[in-house]
């Protein structure tokens, strides 16, 4: 799952960001033990991790600008409970947005030739 927001750059203009979930072993696995049926996380963590360097390395050569937020299971299981919410693929959506926009400074942001992205591809 990817999120995406706007990046104000000079003279007014935007680049979109994708924002990119990133999982250590042991926080995938217990966000995956507690997570709702519609919000497993993609099998095994080696599963998980070869198809996240797979589509992270596609959207770079798409020319995407990707926003790795690492998700930590402490910080995110918090979060839910703060907000109400179940662990499901759209809460982890909403809190890697959370993440990027309250925290940019702990996140790595890789860049290639910046694209526009359509707001309704935001929603």
């Amino acid at each position: 799952m990817t999120t995406t927001y706007r990046l104000a750059g000079s003279r007014g203009s935007t680049t979109s960001v994708i924002v990119v979930p990133w999982y250590e072993r042991r926080s995938f696995e217990r966000i995956q033990a507690l997570s709702t049926q519609d919000g497993r996380l993609h099998g095994t963590y080696e599963s998980w991790v070869k198809s996240a360097e797979a589509a992270t390395q596609d959207l770079l050569r798409e020319g995407r600008v990707i926003h790795i937020v690492t998700i930590r299971a402490d910080d995110y299981l918090a979060w839910l409970e703060r907000e109400g919410r179940t662990n499901s693929a759209r809460s982890r959506g909403l809190y890697i947005l959370h993440v990027a926009e309250t925290h940019g400074g702990d996140v790595a942001v890789l860049r290639k030739s910046p694209v526009r992205i359509d707001d309704a591809e935001m929603q």
